[in-house]
Formats: structure tokens, C-alpha cells, sequence
């Protein structure tokens, strides 16, 4: 890792200016965890951690308290704020620690300030036990974290099961990390993931999501999700995906114009998430939905599962439920009349179908022309792809009929004629309607 690996964005010059401030008053102070990793793999970081010999007050009397906040001033951690609108976004800055027990599996009862080397020992996994000196331009590691990052191995720092004993999310992270680095988990620290799973349970709804839509989004999310499966993490995390790993899904039971071998759910999952052209989380979802739902599992229960354990939006739910919905209609865009499928392209989460249809079709090796169809019209301007109604209720008011369930059916019958070109302006709707409902 050298400073030339990268060229500096404002989060980093600004992080690096709080090291220099540190070191210029006589403190120990480096870059940590995530940032120093990202780093050593030619990552660029999503955020930037100084750990230091200072305590909280001391950080405070440096910088200034209007430009700190003590946030988490019990466990040593104060965000140093910087200039608004040049891009130098909050760094959190902690003092060298060891941590007391974990009586709630998730944060120590107590810390105490300490050196570099025992706030090392006290991290999750050696990758992330790692310092670096930006003034220096040296790497610190006290836990030989640099070999494993080198090696591709996720391992725990010391003894697996007291680091997981101490925070029980870390089960999530590693499975989480190894997927988007694509990283070997260590045997024993595999094995302590088994030992421990059904220990998740204490885990928040909100940190499991967090750490499931990291997973998903990630191009090798179906081993992230095996991974789950093997230690069982997933009964928790997860308890929909036992309705896919092993179901055996023969051809009879798939839609009639798919082509698939007999197999199980996994190796179906494994194709579909394999397919997809882009990775994100909502996409990773709705193929597992899929999954669940061709392996002969209730994938609008399992949404709703789902969604109450990894605290999913509504946006998020729905844009789920939409892409199933639809999927059919999009797969047959080419065949079906145009009033079955503009409602389907003219809705808020159209992308989420075709992205769908198209991502099954490459599992599937499909002919894509009527998933072509619908993408190519998707981008039609909303004038033409959704065009003002011929007729409202009060048209139909004004011709005499009387408001009820009935107008609806009628309205949408003129609007299925007028999309599908039989009906071109308001006055052939007019007569169409007197003539057929009179």
C-alpha cells in the first residue's frame, strides 16, 4: 500500500488531516480497519477511521467541540466534522482500546483506553486488524492480516468463538465479507460460524438487513447464500431458503415455455443470480422470491417474511412484488396484445420486470425478443408510452349512465381498445360506448 496506489478524494485528504493534527500534538495516530484493507486491495474506501492514543477529551480540545461530537465518547469514538460542501464527510476518530465482556452479544460493557497492538486484538477478523501510518506510509499489523488479505482468507483474530461470542453480528459480517472480497472463511473460524448460529437471534432486524442487502448486491451472492446455508446461519437469517436448497424441481413444474433439466432449487438459484447483468439487492431478491416460488414455495408469504426480518421499505416490498407479478406479461410482450402490456411498462417499477425477464431468460437460455420488445418500448417518452385516457367517469355522466362498479369495467374497456389502436379519439370512444352499453 503506497500513497500513490489511488489519487486522494476529499475524504482522504480530510482524513489525512486529522492524523497530521493528531501527530503534530504528540499523539499516535493511523489510519484503521476497513479503509486500510480496501487499500491493500486497490479498493477505493467507502469511509475512513483514525484510531489514536488521544482520549475523547483530548480529541475534543484539538479540534474544537463545535467541529466534534462525541458520539460515542463510552467507547472512545469521536466524529470530527469537516468543511461544508468540500466533500470531507465526518471521521470517526477512536482512542485505542480493549474491550470489557459482551453481556448482550452485541457492544462491551465497558472499555478501557489502551495501545495499537491490544486495539488490534480486539477487532473482528485479521483483515480488518490492520493500521496504516499515512505520514509514514507504513502498514502496522499486529495480527498478520496483510498475509491473509494476500491469501484471500477471512480468518478471526485469536481464539473464533470468543470473537464471536463478543458480537454475534460478526457471523453475518464474515459471511458477508468473504462473498464480496471472495474470500476462503478459515476452518476453524467456519466451524465456530456453525457452532454459533443459531445465536444470531440476538441481532437487530436492521443490522441483519443491512448485512443481507450488502450480500445480495454482491456478484457472488449464491455462494454468500450456500455459505448460509452450510452453517446454518441461514435457519435464522434466512429460513426461506430451506424451501429452495433442496427441492427437486422437475421440468413439469416450470413454466411451460422455460427449457430446464431436472434439478434443485440451489442449482436454479445459482443460474438465476448467475444471469443477472447488474448486482443489487433488490434484483438478488427477487430472484430468491423466484426461486422460492418455482420450487413450489409461497413466494408472497415469503415476501412478507422477509420483510418483517430484514426490515425491508415499502418501496423495496413492492417493487418485489410487482417484478413477479408482471413477469409473465413480460416474457410474452411480443405476443400479447399491447393493452395486457402497457399497463405493465407504464408502472412505477417496470424496470424491475424487464430487468427480471431478462435475467431469466439468460438462466433459461430463452429467445430474448419478446424481453427486447418491452425494453426497447420501455424507453418510449411518456407521452407515447402512456397516453391520456379517451374517456373519463364524467363522460360517462354526461351520456347519462349512472356512477357504479360498472363504470370501471367500462373505462377500462375503451382503454384496452384504445391501446390496442381500435379506438383513436374521444368521439369514436363516445359512440363505441353508446352503441355497446345502451
Amino acid at each position: 500500500m503506497t500513497d500513490s496506489d489511488q489519487p486522494l478524494d476529499p475524504r482522504e485528504r480530510f482524513a489525512r488531516s486529522v492524523v497530521q493534527k493528531l501527530t503534530d500534538a504528540g499523539h499516535i495516530a493511523y489510519f484503521a480497519g476497513g479503509c486500510v484493507r480496501d487499500r491493500i486491495l486497490g479498493l477505493r474506501p467507502k469511509d475512513f477511521d483514525v484510531a489514536t492514543d488521544a482520549t475523547p477529551d483530548r480529541i475534543r480540545e484539538l479540534f474544537g467541540r463545535r467541529r466534534t461530537l462525541a458520539i460515542g465518547a463510552a467507547f472512545g469514538v469521536v466524529s470530527v466534522l469537516g468543511r461544508k460542501g468540500a466533500g470531507e464527510d465526518p471521521i470517526e476518530v477512536a482512542t485505542f482500546r480493549s474491550d470489557g465482556d459482551y453481556s448482550d452479544g452485541r457492544r462491551p460493557d465497558s472499555v478501557v483506553f489502551s495501545s495499537p497492538e491490544h486495539d488490534a486484538q480486539r477487532r473482528d477478523f485479521t483483515i480488518n486488524g490492520l493500521f496504516y501510518d499515512p505520514i509514514a506510509g507504513r502498514v502496522i499489523d499486529f495480527v498478520d492480516g496483510r498475509s491473509d488479505l494476500q491469501a484471500g482468507v477471512l480468518r478471526a483474530i485469536g481464539d473464533p468463538d470468543a470473537r464471536i461470542c463478543e458480537d454475534k453480528l460478526r457471523m453475518l459480517r464474515a459471511v458477508r465479507m468473504a462473498t464480496v472480497f471472495g474470500f476462503e472463511i478459515e476452518s476453524a473460524t467456519r466451524d465456530a460460524l456453525h457452532r454459533h448460529a443459531a445465536e444470531i437471534d440476538v441481532v437487530s432486524n436492521e443490522r441483519v438487513g443491512a448485512e443481507m442487502r450488502r450480500l445480495l448486491a454482491a456478484t457472488a451472492a449464491f455462494d454468500g447464500l450456500a455459505t448460509l446455508r452450510e452453517t446454518r446461519i441461514s435457519d435464522v437469517v434466512f429460513p426461506q431458503l430451506a424451501e429452495i436448497w433442496e427441492a427437486a424441481i422437475p421440468q413439469a413444474d416450470l413454466p411451460a415455455q422455460f427449457s430446464f433439466p431436472a434439478a434443485t432449487g440451489a442449482v436454479l438459484l445459482s443460474k438465476l443470480l448467475g444471469a443477472r447483468r447488474e448486482c443489487d439487492f433488490v434484483s438478488g431478491l427477487i430472484v430468491c422470491l423466484l426461486a422460492i416460488q418455482w420450487s413450489g414455495g409461497d413466494s408472497g408469504n415469503a415476501l412478507r417474511r422477509i420483510a418483517d426480518l430484514w426490515r425491508l421499505s415499502n418501496e423495496e416490498t413492492a417493487r418485489a412484488a410487482f417484478a413477479l407479478e408482471s413477469l409473465s406479461t413480460v416474457l410474452q410482450a411480443d405476443r400479447q396484445p399491447w393493452s395486457i402490456v402497457q399497463p405493465v411498462l407504464a408502472a412505477r417499477y417496470a424496470g424491475d420486470a424487464v430487468t427480471l425477464a431478462e435475467t431469466v431468460t439468460r438462466a433459461m437460455d430463452l429467445p430474448g425478443e419478446a424481453v427486447a420488445v418491452a425494453r426497447q418500448r420501455l424507453g418510449w417518452d411518456r407521452a407515447r408510452l402512456d397516453p391520456p385516457a379517451l374517456l373519463s367517469g364524467n363522460t360517462l355522466q354526461k351520456l347519462g349512465l349512472t356512477p357504479g362498479p360498472g363504470f370501471r369495467e367500462i373505462l377500462q374497456d375503451v382503454r384496452a381498445r384504445q391501446l390496442d389502436g381500435e379506438l383513436n379519439d374521444a368521439e369514436v370512444a363516445t359512440g363505441y360506448v353508446r352503441q355497446t352499453y345502451f
